[in-house]
This record gives structure tokens, sequence and C-alpha cells, in this order.
């Protein structure tokens, strides 16, 4: 199939899988905003990801793997629940997303091409392939993890009894991690650990309790909000670790460079 990393003369040089991804994103932008009631943060989320993408923003492939592991945080947790969310197409859209941009092609195109912004280098483009696919999977993991707990908080309407602050704090700490690491700020790696470590002990002190409620054992409360939304607390937990984890080595490297 190397017909769809063709380059197009029509299309600026794009190729099919360009376009493809393309047509995709403002279609799923537009689906969610005629919908009955629009998610905005998920409207941003697919907007942002097309805007990066029709830009060729540098970050761009790895925003969109970003935002379908997002869909994917907010719909796999439900299979603990049963086997209906298999049903739902939104889980395969981003699958299928997923496999699309997972292309070397599109990793030379983007990652490993001059960036396209004057004022904002390529700074992904200089990094060693090991520390570049680091970045990239904090990035994807800090994605999952906002787009759950985003979910399980009802951002940005439901009443789930949390302090607002903490949700703002907590999301906007995320989101910001994520926008440092996207314009490949990789010392904003050394800040990952001091945000995802709370945020996992925060939900791995309802880890059991959550478990409880998904078993039939306990009764459905739970603290920080969370009780929205138990079948998240467990993966919750193992995304803040996991992305605590790719992040410390290269943190303590910076660190002895000091």
């Amino acid at each position: 199939m190397r017909w769809i990393d063709e380059p197009l003369a029509r299309a600026r040089g794009r190729t099919p899988r360009e376009l493809l991804l393309l047509a995709a994103g403002v279609g799923y932008t537009v689906f969610e905003l005629t919908s009955e009631a629009p998610c905005w943060p998920n409207v941003v989320m697919y907007a942002s990801a097309t805007i990066a993408f029709a830009l060729r923003f540098f970050p761009a492939r790895a925003i969109g793997v970003g935002v379908a592991l997002g869909a994917l945080a907010q719909r796999l947790p439900d299979l603990r629940y049963g086997t209906a969310e298999l049903e739902t197409p939104h889980l395969w859209i981003a699958l299928a997303a997923i496999a699309v941009l997972s292309s070397r092609d599109l990793e030379a195109r983007f990652e490993r091409a001059p960036s396209r912004l004057r004022w904002l280098p390529n700074a992904w483009a200089a990094l060693p392939a090991a520390d570049l696919r680091r970045l990239r999977w904090c990035v994807y993991a800090l994605a999952a993890l906002a787009a759950g707990l985003g979910y399980t908080w009802g951002v940005p309407f439901a009443d789930t009894g949390v302090d607002p602050r903490l949700v703002i704090g907590v999301i906007g700490s995320l989101v910001a991690l994520i926008a440092l690491l996207a314009a490949g700020r990789a010392p904003a790696l050394l800040l990952v650990p001091l945000v995802t470590l709370p945020i996992a002990a925060m939900l791995g002190s309802q880890v059991v309790e959550a478990e409880g409620i998904l078993a039939g054992r306990a009764l459905p409360f739970l603290d920080f909000g969370l009780w929205r939304w138990p079948a998240f607390v467990l993966p919750g937990t193992l995304l803040a670790l996991l992305a605590a984890g790719l992040a410390t080595p290269y943190a303590v490297r910076l660190l002895r460079r000091i």
C-alpha cells in the first residue's frame, strides 16, 4: 500500500493518508458540534488535532494519537461492566485512527521534519530516537489520564461533589504538561513525576473501594468525586504511574547534568 504515502501534487504534497486523517478530524469535529449535547472538551481536542495536522505542526501526529488514546480511555474501562462497549463505533474509530497514524512516513514528515512555524523550531528532531519515544509515550499516557479524569469528573458540566479547584488544578496541570512536551520542551519531563505521582496517590487511595463497587461489595461512594466512574480508578492509577515511570529516568539524567 505504498500509494497511501505517495505525495499528491494537487494536494500540495499531502499524501492520501494525510487527507484521510484530515477528513476524519473535520468529520468528527463537525459531528460533535452538531450533536444534541456537544461535549466541548472533545470538540476542543478534535479541532486542535485537526488544525495541528492541517498546519503540519511537527507534533501533530503524536497529538492525533494522544486524542485517539484519550477517546479509548473514556471507553475501554466500561468493558469492565460488560461487552456492550464493543458495539459502539467510537471505540473502533479510535483504534482505526491509531492504526492509520502509526506510520513511519508520517513520523518522517512531522516529528523528524523542519518546523513549518519559524517562531517554534522542531525540538523533537534533535532528540535521540529513544528520548523521542519516551517523550511521545509520556504525552500519550498524560493524554489518556487527562481524558479519563475529565470524563470521570464530568468536565465541564456534571456535579460530582468534587472541589472545582482540584479539577482545574489536575486537568490544567496535565494539559500544560502535554502542551510543553508537544512543543518539544523535554525538560518538562522533570515536572511529570511531580504532577502524576500525587494523582496516582489520590486515585490509588480509592482503588480498593472502587474495585469493591465494581464487584458489588461496596456502596457507590468514593472520595475526590470519583464515584461517578469507579471503573477508571485502577486504570487511571496505572496511567499516572506509567507517566511518572517514563519521565523519571530522563529527569534523573537532566538533574545529573546540572
